[in-house]
């Protein structure tokens, strides 16, 4: 008889089949389903999972709650040169990079960015590296090897899990993050990156236009050739430039824990008001 809220912030597991085995994308749809029948209010993230709750939960439109997620204050504009410089030595990070943070499975379509990324002029790869953050796990080796095959380890870092206590940093010092993803719930690291007033080309899939709004550049994920295209546009167009910068601050502006707490305590009192 105790009221129940569940925050779905993605269905991937459903919406892209075959990058799971069939056993968990079971367990995933029974679980997720049964939770979302007995919710009295379900809280999402973006307009797309909506939908996808509505689509595949077969959820009643009148229970569910949109609230965005915010980002951390510590994302922001760094002045301080000397903290930019202790942290590119401790990473040995390069002076002109891309940037992608998150970890490393399939759907993150991080091999289509590095066949991307090979499409690129020989001279924009020597000038910008491609600096991977996100914990080691299995198929990074994957990644590994078909960078190796593609001739490009001399300019592809992969960093490993980056402390919160560098990720600001690291934001301030990418020319430009990019987010190649097939399904993002949100697309949290992209908020984190326009704050920090980098520029941000991304996938046009799923939730991710809707977070960055008219601030980045936006690619097919499925094309290598296109994602090189907007990486390319970015670097010739956006990055550095004080208008793009001030663009991704804006977008940015628009996301706050504040305002997901205020929202989600909303939620709680109508529903209390409700019993």
């Amino acid at each position: 008889g105790i009221p129940l809220v569940m925050t779905i912030h993605d269905l991937y597991p459903l919406t892209l089949p075959g990058y799971c085995s069939p056993l968990k994308r079971q367990y995933f749809y029974r679980l997720a389903r049964h939770n979302a029948r007995r919710a009295s209010r379900v809280i999402t993230i973006s307009q797309h999972t909506q939908r996808d709750i509505q689509q595949w939960l077969q959820c009643p439109p009148e229970k569910i709650r949109l609230i965005p997620q915010g980002y951390s204050r510590q994302y922001r504009p760094i002045q301080d040169s000397r903290l930019l410089a202790e942290v590119r030595e401790k990473h040995r990070l390069p002076e002109k990079f891309i940037l992608y943070v998150g970890n490393h499975k399939p759907h993150k379509n991080l091999a289509r960015l590095l066949e991307g990324y090979r499409l690129l002029p020989r001279e924009t790869r020597q000038e910008y590296a491609l600096v991977l953050t996100g914990p080691i796990s299995q198929y990074t080796k994957t990644l590994q090897d078909l960078a190796e095959r593609l001739d490009l380890r001399p300019q592809v870092q992969f960093l490993g899990l980056i402390g919160e206590e560098d990720l600001p940093a690291l934001y301030n010092l990418a020319s430009l993050c990019v987010l190649p993803s097939l399904y993002e719930g949100f697309g949290l690291p992209l908020v984190e990156a326009m704050a920090c007033g980098t520029a941000v080309a991304c996938s046009n899939a799923a939730a991710i236009p809707e977070v960055v709004g008219s601030a980045g550049r936006l690619f097919d994920p499925l094309d290598p050739q296109a994602i090189s295209q907007a990486i390319l546009q970015a670097i010739q167009n956006d990055v550095g430039k004080t208008g793009i910068r001030q663009k991704c601050l804006d977008q940015a502006a628009k996301f706050s824990w504040e305002k997901t707490a205020a929202q989600t305590w909303q939620v709680y009192q109508e529903l209390m008001a409700s019993q």
